[in-house]
């Protein structure tokens, strides 16, 4: 979701177009404020841009165990905590990869940019979305 709320895109197109694809390879190419909606120009924090598009991926990593609580979504996004980085290994099946599918290589802050990656193939499908409308 909050993927979808900074970029301003659906989470796919057609088949051919997923959301968080595109990101993590704007993320591995340092190039992530890419994803901003350009309908906001230049009319955004930026800090709080990669805040919430790090965030935004840390909630779609493969493995469960790997993605932030809710409450921990609430600390990185209040700035009570940094958000941690990902690193290329995504979760996809690899004999190498620890217990959490995922390491932790940086973190986000006021002073840095996500750091580029020489990133494989990001595998995270998004295939539906849930709408939640309120009654009355």
């Amino acid at each position: 979701m909050l993927l979808e709320i900074v970029s301003g895109r659906k989470p796919t197109d057609s088949g051919t177009f997923f959301l968080a694809d595109w990101v993590k390879d704007l993320q591995a190419s340092g190039e992530i404020l890419g994803a901003v909606d350009p309908r906001l120009g230049s009319d955004y924090d930026g800090r709080e841009a990669r805040v919430a598009l790090a965030v935004g991926l840390l909630c779609c990593h493969q493995n469960p165990a790997s993605r932030p609580s809710m409450r921990g979504v609430l600390r990185f996004l209040n700035g009570d905590e940094e958000v941690a980085e990902i690193d290329d290994d995504w979760g996809y099946s690899k004999s190498s990869r620890s217990d959490f599918g995922s390491r932790f290589v940086g973190c986000v802050s006021s002073s840095s940019s996500i750091a580029a990656s020489s990133s494989s193939s990001f595998v995270t499908r998004i295939t539906s979305t849930s709408h939640v409308t309120s009654g009355g």
